[in-house]
């Protein structure tokens, strides 16, 4: 499964691929693979073109915080989600339950993207 010129991750380390799915955000082509260990989920998903993706946050809690490594930048939203630009494409990386673990998996996954 590819959306524009991305694939997906074929391994995360310690996780197994557990499903995938197309869809559509905001008339943009999308995509996602779920990846699992344990009761952790790590949603994977790739939006078409670089515009914002709109979070909507219903309590106003999660307004980004940057972060940058190695001239990219993070934008963090709480301990759960993650998004970064690559070549020209949206990547939205989810994690539940929130823990540290799971969020340095995220951001390697992020920084590996």
């Amino acid at each position: 499964m590819r959306v524009g010129t991305l694939g997906f991750p074929q391994r995360v380390e310690g996780f197994k691929p557990l499903g995938g799915s197309a869809f559509e955000v905001g008339g943009r082509d999308a995509a996602a693979v779920v990846f699992g260990r344990g009761e952790q989920r790590l949603t994977y998903s790739i939006v078409s073109g670089g515009e914002h993706v709109n979070y909507y946050d219903r309590a106003g809690l999660y307004a980004p915080t940057e972060s940058y490594v190695d001239g990219r930048e993070l934008q963090w939203y709480g301990d759960e989600m993650v998004v970064v630009k690559r070549n020209e494409q949206t990547i939205v990386i989810t994690g539940t339950p929130a823990s540290d673990g799971l969020r340095r998996v995220m951001r390697q996954v992020a920084l590996s993207s």
